[in-house]
This record gives C-alpha cells, sequence and structure tokens, in this order.
C-alpha cells in the first residue's frame, strides 16, 4: 500500500508540473498528460486499500481529483468502480470530488445490490442537475422500484427542465401512456 501511496504522489506531483505549462483552453487538457494511465491506476489501487471507517481525506480528495481530471474516460472510473473495496468508499470519494467527479460515480455504480442503489438514489438529490440526471438515468435500470418511483416523482418537478422532463416521461411510460412530447402541436 505504501508503494501505491508514494507512486500516486509522485504522479500527482508530476501531473502538477506538467499542468503548469499546459493550455487548458480544451476541455479534455488533461488526458493527454503523458502519464494519465498509470495515475489512474495507482488512484484505482489506492482507492481498493481504503477502508471507509479509517480513510484519509487527502487520498480522498487526490482521487477524486482523478476521477475528475478524466472527464469522460470511461474507462478510468470502471475500473475504480470495479476495483473498489466498498460502495461506502464510493461515496467517501464522490463527497470530496466536485460535479465532474461525482456524476461519473453515481453513472457507473453497477445496480448489483440494495446498497448500490441507495449510493446512485443519493446522487439523484445532488445539487448539480447533471449529476441529478446522470444517477437517475442509472437508477432507471434499477429493480428497486419504490427508490425509483420516488425519485421520478420527485424529479419531475425538478427546476431543470431536462431532468424534470426525463422523469416526467418515464412515469408516462410506466404508467402505460402514450408519450406525449409537449413541444408538439
Amino acid at each position: 500500500m505504501n508503494h501505491s501511496k508514494n507512486q500516486f504522489k509522485h504522479f500527482l506531483h508530476e501531473l502538477d508540473v506538467w499542468s503548469c505549462s499546459q493550455s487548458k483552453v480544451e476541455h479534455d487538457w488533461s488526458e493527454s498528460f503523458p502519464h494519465i494511465g498509470k495515475l489512474v491506476d495507482v488512484a484505482c489501487q489506492v482507492a481498493a486499500c481504503i477502508n471507509p471507517n479509517e480513510s484519509v481525506q487527502s487520498d480522498l480528495d487526490n482521487i477524486a481529483r482523478v476521477v475528475s481530471l478524466t472527464d469522460e474516460s470511461e474507462k478510468a472510473v470502471e475500473n475504480l468502480v470495479e476495483n473498489c473495496v466498498s460502495l461506502q468508499v464510493l461515496k467517501l470519494i464522490a463527497a470530496a470530488g466536485d460535479w465532474k467527479c461525482r456524476w461519473q460515480i453515481y453513472s457507473h455504480v453497477v445496480l448489483s445490490n440494495e446498497l448500490a442503489e441507495q449510493v446512485v438514489y443519493l446522487g439523484t438529490w445532488d445539487s448539480h442537475a447533471y449529476v441529478a440526471r446522470r444517477a437517475y438515468l442509472n437508477l432507471m435500470t434499477s429493480s428497486n422500484s419504490e427508490l425509483l418511483t420516488e425519485a421520478t416523482y420527485r424529479l419531475s418537478g425538478h427546476d431543470d427542465m431536462t431532468l424534470s422532463g426525463i422523469a416526467k416521461k418515464f412515469k408516462q411510460y410506466r404508467s402505460g401512456q402514450k408519450l406525449i412530447d409537449e413541444n408538439d402541436d
């Protein structure tokens, strides 16, 4: 574990040094970091060793930072989710991260048990509409009809038009109603 943590710190330092000379105009600027794959791998190794009851906030913050930097790099987040020891650790990482980190975690958790469903359901309460939307879209695949029904009714009145529109359409679909586009004449 100490070796992985040392490597993690090393690659984060390398990223910080490298990023000082980079233009951050492009959305995915960090993906061209020469060691991004190694950084993600060691972040996953560190996450896999975290005990949720003894977690170190700086580790959680740094892992969340890596997830945010690898925005849209689904392989990185899939590895993190698959290798993480517990969903409790994923919740801690999501809580430590910004919205770019949270949406990726909530949308990649596989809904294989009740705890996983609870983690994703938590994401539907996120203050960032995009995060809530991605969590909701994942929750739609759940077999837990109680959580899904509550989220659907709550989100159909959400301020974000896209999110409320998705929830309203899903509510229509589940009730067997014909899907009607509000923009149709």
